[in-house]
């Protein structure tokens, strides 16, 4: 099993989106566990339309089993859903995970244990002692980006809370993969950044500014269901492919 990391320090950069659309993407090829790490749950928002009794708090807080609070949202994608109100992910990092340093471990273990190939973690933006330890159990992590300068900042953010997860707390997460968002090549500034996005090292796969991937979330749809010509589909679906393949090997060293 992979477990694969979706992150930016910086918000607002599309990184539910493209948890939720590679989620997608894998799901014909294998059994994928998508879970909502961010407290602001938009991920279940989009996808858990019936939400159920438990949330990822609860299994983290060994208060309950993985297998029953999953629920199934398509063939082969199972979503861990995180309460917006009335959720409790929030405080159990504030005040429980400090004590708890093996939670995200044991998710990790059933999740394997359950026959998923696929474990997937749409982070928070943030670098709290929630999504260092998310990190700590993640293979690799898929950076999200926009092609404005401040989210180039973010990254730098990312490269050294990475580093130190991986010195400090036995992390083995390699930055394999960098998707930046809402690209307009008509402007200068975009590809100014991309530009430099390109010269990280990373792997780049570039999404365009689409109405049809914002109105498949409104409509609580993967871009793919919403409308199969949209012509960025297919950069998911390579993220996708070159994950299953495991291409994304040569990474420059965070």
């Amino acid at each position: 099993m992979q477990t694969i990391a979706f992150w930016n320090r910086k918000g607002g950069t599309g990184k539910t989106v493209t948890a939720g659309n590679t989620a997608a993407e894998l799901a014909p090829y294998g059994r994928v566990l998508l879970v909502d790490c961010d407290s602001q749950a938009d991920l279940s928002g989009w996808l858990n339309t019936e939400p159920g009794d438990y949330e990822l708090a609860d299994v983290l807080a060994a208060e309950v089993k993985l297998s029953r609070a999953v629920r199934t949202i398509r063939e082969g994608l199972d979503l861990l859903a995180t309460f917006a109100l009335g959720g409790t992910l929030q405080t159990f990092a504030e005040t429980k995970l400090y004590s708890a340093p093996f939670a995200f471990a044991d998710l990790r273990d059933q999740a394997q244990a359950a026959g998923y190939d696929w474990l997937l973690l749409d982070l928070a933006p943030n670098h709290s002692l929630l999504e260092r330890h998310a990190l700590a159990i993640s293979d690799k992590v898929v950076l999200v980006s926009q092609p404005e300068q401040f989210s180039r900042d973010g990254i730098e953010l990312a490269e050294s809370v990475i580093a130190d997860v991986k010195a400090n707390m036995r992390g083995r997460c390699a930055i394999v993969a960098m998707v930046a968002n809402r690209v307009n090549r008509s402007y200068a500034e975009h590809d100014a950044v991309l530009s430099v996005l390109s010269g990280l090292g990373y792997p780049l796969y570039i999404i365009g500014q689409s109405t049809g991937i914002s109105g498949a979330i409104a409509e609580y749809q993967f871009a793919r269901e919403y409308f199969a010509g949209n012509p960025w589909v297919p950069e998911y679906r390579r993220l996708a492919e070159g994950l299953i393949r495991g291409e994304h090997t040569q990474t420059r060293s965070a």
